[in-house]
């Protein structure tokens, strides 16, 4: 299977950053579990979950609109700079409401104060926009390198705050409020953002154009939010902030599989987003998808394999039980990966209303199955909810795509994919240790042999790009 080199390259370029980024914060959650208690977890991971809504009603998913302005406009300065000013007026306009609205709030008696997280949004909201902008640029490389920045500057500060200072979850917060901070004044400097700034390139007609465009993306994020965040107010409704403490820890470990959705997708979406020949997006389309899921299955499958090893030997005992449910959640995460990638499809054609209509199915889908299913099997329940919901996204967006681009999905690698996987599962939760070590090597070499072609041309993309680097040849 022949393999885009430009995406490929894209690719390589978006993992740089973020995968560092996301590297350290996977290996901050051993830390995080034998610094913070079930309760703190949990409690942090609530207002994690919070503000990913609140940024996005808040800002009306300015950011996107700016990214898809920009990917159209760049060459044109004033374009550019318009749409810049503008979404920065929207931007400037959320922080004063989140500030107002911060200050008429009483303060609580909680274990964060309220000024703190009302920071944390903020930065939160600034740099995703500013990461938007790079983005909408073309300015990849700064954007691995900020990202990698920042990533450094988020180690550093938990252990200063955390094992220096002992500051628990305060240090927690605090360390991501200095990292985000250091790298939105740092991305400001080197583009010179104050030049893009222009109070008389704000205009009527440009704000409406661009909220028409992101306006259906806020109805599409609070139900992406109702898929992946909601089931944490079900959990700390129903079973307490202690149990979500243990959810977030199968949560973030199985977050491995958004990691890599994380830097494959802006790079295809980019590529899409460029091309002129709709002929040589269907093309690719099926080919891609194909190679996508294998991908995603496998991976599915080897870090199932791995989860029980992982949190018998890395994370804090407390917290043992959330093996079982990380299989479950990585399943979810795959699928939500996968409606991910067809929904590039919709961006391509502004169809911004079926993105939220097939968002709406699964977020329903979700809520009902959690709540129905949190009493009898306790935390599986909102993982097989959104299981539930993801699996409803993915099989709308697929059939209604089917019949207009001739997608097709090769079964028979599936099909084998599926039954090692279920095999994996039995060895995982009901054989004994022999067996289980035995699903672990089959999973790495399952992983290694039906990714082999991926992972040659990822090897010659990085010899490529290393050599034209000595020459001098950029």
């Amino acid at each position: 299977m022949s393999i885009n080199k430009k995406l490929m390259r894209d690719t390589l370029l978006y993992a740089t950053g973020p995968v560092f980024n996301k590297i350290i914060a996977f290996f901050l959650i051993p830390f995080y579990s034998y610094i913070l208690i079930e309760h703190e977890l949990g409690y942090y991971d609530l207002i994690l979950t919070s503000s990913q809504l609140i940024v996005a009603v808040g800002t009306l998913k300015i950011s996107d609109s700016l990214y898809r302005w920009l990917m159209d406009n760049n060459i044109d300065d004033d374009l550019r700079t318009s749409a810049i000013s503008n979404s920065f007026a929207v931007i400037m306009a959320s922080i004063l409401l989140m500030l107002v609205i911060n200050y008429a709030i009483p303060a609580g008696s909680g274990p964060m104060h309220k000024n703190l997280i009302c920071l944390l949004i903020i930065t939160v909201l600034l740099l995703g926009h500013l990461f938007q902008l790079l983005r909408g640029l073309k300015l990849i490389k700064e954007y691995a390198y900020v990202s990698i920045f920042n990533g450094i500057l988020l180690l550093c500060s938990n252990i200063i705050l955390l094992g220096i200072f002992h500051l628990r979850l305060q240090g927690v917060m605090l360390s991501l409020v200095i990292s985000n901070s250091i790298c939105i004044l740092y991305i400001s400097y080197r583009i010179h953002l104050l030049s893009f700034l222009k109070i008389n390139m704000v205009n009527s007609v440009v704000l409406k154009s661009m909220i028409k465009y992101s306006a259906p993306l806020v109805y599409n994020a609070i139900s992406w939010w109702l898929m992946g965040g909601f089931d944490r107010y079900v959990i700390a409704g129903f079973l307490g902030l202690d149990a979500n403490g243990i959810y977030a820890i199968a949560a973030k470990f199985s977050a491995v599989i958004i990691l890599i959705n994380s830097f494959f997708l802006p790079a295809w979406q980019d590529m899409l987003l460029k091309e002129s020949n709709l002929f040589s997006v269907k093309m690719q389309f099926s080919k891609m998808l194909n190679l996508y899921i294998t991908l995603l299955l496998s991976l599915v499958i080897l870090l199932s394999s791995l989860s029980k090893i992982f949190i018998e030997h890395a994370i804090d005992p407390r917290y043992y039980e959330a093996w079982k449910y990380i299989p479950v959640l990585l399943a979810g995460n795959a699928l939500l990966a996968l409606t991910s990638f067809i929904g590039t499809l919709y961006v391509l054609e502004r169809n911004t209303y079926h993105i939220f209509i097939t968002s709406v199915l699964g977020s329903v889908v979700n809520i009902l199955i959690s709540v129905l299913l949190i009493n009898s099997v306790q935390l599986y329940g909102p993982g097989l909810g959104m299981l539930s919901g993801f699996l409803a996204i993915f099989l709308v967006r697929y059939f209604y795509y089917k019949k207009r681009i001739s997608i097709q999905i090769q079964l028979r690698p599936l099909l084998l994919l599926f039954t090692i996987f279920i095999f994996v599962m039995w060895c995982l939760y009901f054989a004994n240790r022999s067996f289980y070590y035995v699903s672990i090597f089959i999973a790495i070499t399952t992983f290694l042999l039906v990714n082999r072609k991926l992972g040659l041309e990822l090897f010659r993309t990085i010899s490529n790009t290393l050599l034209r680097s000595k020459t001098g040849n950029t």
